[in-house]
């Protein structure tokens, strides 16, 4: 029923409608969350929830480089709002099927989960979302840590967060332990070089 309706909004060209549909499939994924999932997983949305999430995204990064201000704009807190939504369903449903981290995979959402780490242009929300989707789904997940360990651009982009030092205290002590979680998933693919940051 729902599922099968809502799916299908998640690439409707109205901006909101996508932002609602999203909302609302995670708010579903987290209620009963095994059952759900499935039924998330078996109607197909994580193929539009990935195409969502890569287009709110790539829309997310035009719009910060052209606000060019801290505060930003309604049209880049919509766009973030979207991005988060989508990360949120993406994460649990990683979680909750592997049939769902396969998709991911076949997505390559990797290295776009991993844009989303950027720490003083997004909200603070979006990334920690953005690395527990990404420490969940490189969890016993050869594929995609063998996909991390490959692109050393991405590795030192997670290797600078663990670096840096300690500006936003709880919150952003969280965002390294979830990094930190990605590194240990990923640790026998590392370089050797980077395996004692894991």
């Amino acid at each position: 029923g729902i599922v099968r309706r809502l799916g299908p909004l998640l690439v409707d060209s109205d901006r909101s409608v996508r932002e609602a549909a999203a909302g609302a499939l995670r708010n579903l994924s987290l209620s009963d969350c095994q059952d759900a999932c499935e039924q998330m997983v078996a109607a197909d949305v994580m193929t539009p929830v990935a195409s969502l999430f890569k287009t709110a995204l790539g829309e997310l990064q035009v719009a910060g480089a052209e606000s060019g201000d801290a505060s930003h704009g309604t049209d880049f807190e919509h766009l973030a709002s979207t991005v988060e939504q989508s990360l949120h369903l993406l994460w649990n449903l990683s979680e909750a099927s592997p049939i769902a981290v396969e998709v991911f995979n076949r997505e390559l959402l990797l290295p776009h989960v991993v844009r989303c780490l950027q720490l003083g242009r997004y909200p603070m929300s979006l990334l920690r979302t953005a690395a527990d989707c990404l420490q969940t789904a490189s969890e016993d997940n050869a594929v995609a840590g063998a996909l991390l360990a490959s692109q050393r651009d991405l590795l030192l982009h997670l290797s600078g967060i663990l670096s840096r030092p300690v500006v936003d205290g709880t919150d952003d002590i969280l965002l390294r332990v979830l990094v930190a979680g990605t590194f240990a998933n990923i640790a026998a693919g590392l370089p050797v070089e980077m395996q004692s940051e894991a």
